[in-house]
């Protein structure tokens, strides 16, 4: 299976064609394509570790598109499905491979043969209903910041400004990358910018989103926000001193994994806040929060926007969307509770018509 052509195109090698020559990213983008191709690859190199019984040798950290077979990708597949990833992502890396193939067989003269991903079935899965916090969770939240014992004594305010950020739609990454000329608590306005790669001037890296947006915030995210500029007086408010002053000075030269996530102890720390809101919340005879991860600040904004019954397209503009259809799909929940409510107030309202001979048994 691992057997190598000296001629073929490898797969890291079409990445990197395709990194440098494409400008066409959608509907996959670059990254999430090099995270699929590497995942493959991954998948190679544990299938030699598992017939092998020891590690990959370097020559073959790498694989010749031809000797990928339709068989080969279902196998990947169903690798991927025992490592605990979800059927969503499995589509999305799939999706992404096919990309990066078709981009192959496409040029003049084609750089592949032929596509192995041809011929494999890419159900979408259903969309699972999205996880939202309910709002005694968010309170124990913001007290678990306060209780623990934080080694940095600016960690508390930063950790309450993040999760106000998140709570108002923004990505995890879109508030840590926050700048001080980005925040305008005055008028309770946040300024979230679609970054380009400029060495010197910005992360290297690019938000998910490419256009600027306006977040308006809360009086108490303003209230917030005034004392993080205050005691947080550096460039990136939202990140330590130490861990700002290390970032502005390897601009130009991030790893690929900080691109992805700069501020890399946000899952270790704020997994340390839900531990701790729990033992709150088991204090006071409440439920433990089962889930719980940053994104779900931003779909439990979603959600409470929809709550509010704010226009689709006022709620895409606040939260980035490039369509309304966007929050149908990923990020509004809707309770069964809430839709019976909604239909009885609704329905409530309604006249009965008159003279149209209904009475009340035809009711019943």
């Amino acid at each position: 299976m691992l057997e190598r052509g000296s001629k073929s195109m490898t797969l890291a090698g079409l990445y990197r064609e395709y990194d440098v020559w494409n400008c066409e990213v959608t509907p996959c983008t670059k990254a999430a394509v090099g995270v699929a191709a590497r995942s493959l690859l991954a998948f190679y190199q544990a299938m030699w570790r598992q017939e092998n019984g020891v590690a990959a040798p370097e020559e073959y950290h790498d694989v010749a598109v031809a000797d990928i077979s339709p068989r080969d990708v279902s196998r990947w597949r169903a690798w991927l499905t025992g490592k605990s990833v979800s059927p969503h992502t499995v589509h999305s890396y799939h999706a992404a491979l096919r990309q990066l193939f078709r981009y192959g067989l496409e040029l003049s003269p084609p750089l592949i043969g032929s596509d192995p991903t041809e011929g494999v079935r890419n159900k979408r899965p259903s969309q699972p209903e999205p996880d939202v916090w309910t709002r005694d969770e968010i309170a124990a939240l913001l007290r678990a910041v306060r209780r623990i014992r934080w080694q940095d004594s600016t960690a508390s305010l930063r950790w309450t400004a993040i999760l106000y950020g998140l709570l108002h739609g923004m990505r995890i990454n879109e508030v840590t990358t926050l700048r001080q000329v980005d925040l305008s608590p005055d008028r309770r306005l946040v300024l979230v910018r679609a970054r380009e790669d400029v060495p010197g001037q910005w992360w290297s890296w690019r938000t998910k989103s490419s256009r600027d947006r306006p977040v308006g915030t809360s009086p108490q995210y303003a209230r917030v926000l005034h004392r993080l500029m205050r005691v947080c007086p550096w460039m990136y408010p939202h990140l330590s001193r130490r861990v700002c002053a290390r970032r502005v000075a390897g601009i130009g030269s991030l790893t690929w994994r900080q691109r992805q996530q700069p501020y890399t102890t946000v899952n270790r720390d704020f997994d340390v806040i839900v531990e701790q809101a729990n033992v709150i919340r088991m204090e006071r005879g409440q439920p433990t929060i089962a889930v719980a991860y940053p994104h779900m600040g931003r779909q439990t904004a979603a959600t409470e926007l929809a709550a509010n019954r704010v226009h689709p397209k006022v709620a895409a503009a606040i939260m980035g969307w490039s369509s309304p259809e966007t929050g149908n799909r990923h990020y509004i929940k809707v309770s069964q509770s809430q839709a019976i409510a909604v239909a009885q107030d609704c329905f409530a309202a309604k006249k009965r018509p008159r003279n149209l001979g209904i009475k009340d048994s035809n009711l019943d």
